[in-house]
């Protein structure tokens, strides 16, 4: 009897631990999409969340933010209601509901039309329920391919999630639905009334890992894709219409101005590179390309208008030129698109052989191993970067001023590993550890030293993980007089994805080398 109580009494506590743990659950989550007869399309959304949290009442779940074009797109809210824990309805008031500027667009005026639908939660105590129902309207000819890559885990679990989509009969559709355990095969799919109608179901889908830099496998994850197009014809469509005509003008002036055609090379590469700011406005905000000379009039351009701008004015100067287009390599073939798309690169012929180019970078090429098909599209861009460059500096006596010494803060290669944002990676892990790149660099440091000035000892080390390769190192050497100072230092990362057990080695080594303090170095006057 003892035994059986004790029992009880610790399912119970466990019980009560997980559901504490728990932030807040979706009941259902159900999402439609809808090709209506005249070729708009109705995308419907509608959950039922319950909060279990302070925190997810006043913070997680406290808004629902959803993005949208109204040049092209409007937003109906169907229901929007709270449910208290005592059974009181609250319906959300008008003023609850409000557009913002989103922040992707806020430095980008030609984007300003872009906008955030607010919806404030209102009425949240502790165990309320939120129901939400909207659908988000497309005009015709908006979306037409009907490009839709969707992730649907989310940091709560979901207890039933639902996928429909409807489109005329006769509609060439391709859909997938993946999950960690596999495809996903629809519940049903019928033709009735002239139409398809295709329903997935998932059920118990935990909660996803809060940690940053998982694993990119799209189709080891809880993704749903969605298209009546193929990569080929939205490519010719989009990014291969023709050299405009303004740019065609300027490339043959500029070719009487400069002969030299390696001169005009470099000059391209370098005002692509650093004539613009770049903001993260996603190619899915529009569905298209702002006209060359209207980029070329402003200071801010997107990924995928850098690589555009980058081949019409190579092409221009009689350069053949292409865009390249990089996907998670998981992603199927016919399920690619550029809503989807991971990163732009721009292959050119200036020399004999073809080269990839960043067009975010002045100089160098790509990931010089990166294998590209006869079809425009990066089919291996896992190869990494070999990153090798040198600095010349000098100290003089002139940088102290007033003072006794003089702290020198090496410059850093943001194309390396200093790119990446990793300088406060946390301690734990929940799930497995994927960098951005395979990486070998090496930065060489060349410092020469004034008369009167020397080095204290500066930060020298050497740290290596046998396990996974993965390796740091810091060296100096200083000439025999002091006049001259080298510094090498190296990183070396051969794998990408890192086991949750690998991960604290891992993590020392890429935030030593990252730390500021592994790059400063202190000169004092003799």
């Amino acid at each position: 009897m003892r035994k059986t109580l004790l029992t009880s009494i610790l399912l119970l506590w466990s019980a009560c631990v997980f559901a504490q743990a728990e932030e807040a659950r979706y009941n259902y989550y159900d999402k439609t999409i809808v090709r209506n007869a005249d070729g708009s399309t109705d995308f419907n959304v509608r959950f039922s969340l319950t909060v279990l949290t302070h925190t997810a009442m006043n913070s997680t779940y406290g808004q629902t933010y959803v993005t949208y074009n109204p040049n092209h797109q409007k937003i109906i809210i169907n229901e929007a209601y709270t449910v208290q824990k005592n059974g009181r309805k609250v319906a959300i008031p008008e003023r609850a509901l409000t557009d913002v500027l989103p922040a992707l667009a806020a430095k980008a005026s030609d984007f300003n039309h872009l906008k955030e639908k607010i919806i404030m939660h209102t009425g949240l105590d502790l165990g309320s329920t939120i129901f939400l129902d909207y659908t988000v309207h497309s005009d015709a000819g908006f979306n037409k391919n009907l490009d839709f890559t969707d992730r649907f885990d989310a940091t709560s679990p979901i207890v039933k999630f639902s996928y429909t989509v409807k489109v005329p009969e006769q509609s060439d559709l391709k859909l997938l639905m993946c999950s960690p355990e596999g495809d996903v095969t629809p519940r049903s799919d019928v033709v009735a009334g002239g139409q398809r109608v295709i329903k997935y179901v998932v059920e118990n889908i935990p909660a996803r890992s809060k940690d940053a830099y998982q694993v990119r496998n799209m189709t080891k994850q809880y993704n749903f894709f969605c298209t009546l197009s193929d990569f080929e014809t939205e490519l010719k469509e989009v990014l291969c219409s023709g050299i405009d005509p303004e740019i065609q003008k300027w490339a043959d002036e500029y070719r009487k101005k400069e002969p030299d055609g390696k001169k005009r090379y470099d000059f391209i590469r370098s005002y692509v590179a650093e004539e613009f700011t770049s903001v993260p406005v996603p190619y899915a905000a529009t569905y298209g390309l702002r006209p060359v000379s209207k980029i070329r009039q402003g200071a801010y351009i997107t990924p995928i208008e850098q690589a555009y701008l980058l081949q019409q004015m190579l092409q221009a100067c009689n350069i053949k030129a292409d865009v390249r287009v990089s996907f998670d390599p998981s992603l199927p073939k016919e399920f690619r698109s550029l809503s989807c798309a991971r990163a732009f690169y721009v292959a050119e012929c200036f020399g004999k052989d073809e080269k990839l180019l960043n067009p975010s970078q002045v100089s160098g090429y790509a990931t010089p191993a990166m294998q590209v098909g006869a079809d425009r599209e990066i089919v291996k861009p896992d190869k990494g970067l070999d990153l090798n460059k040198e600095y010349n500096l000098e100290v003089k006596l002139s940088d102290f001023g007033s003072e006794p010494f003089f702290v020198l803060d090496l410059p850093v290669n943001s194309a390396g590993v200093a790119g990446w944002a990793m300088s406060e990676l946390p301690t734990k892990r929940e799930v497995d550890f994927e960098v951005p790149q395979l990486v070998e660099e090496c930065d060489i440091y060349n410092i020469k030293v004034s008369d009167g000035i020397e080095m204290r000892k500066p930060y020298s080390s050497e740290i290596a993980d046998p396990m996974t390769g993965v390796a740091m190192s810091v060296a100096s050497e200083v000439s025999d007089n002091g006049a001259t100072v080298r510094i090498v230092r190296r990183i070396s990362i051969p794998q990408k994805v890192f086991s949750v057990s690998q991960y604290a080695k891992v993590r020392d080594i890429i935030t030593t080398w990252l730390d500021r303090n592994t790059s400063r170095i202190l000169f004092v006057k003799k």
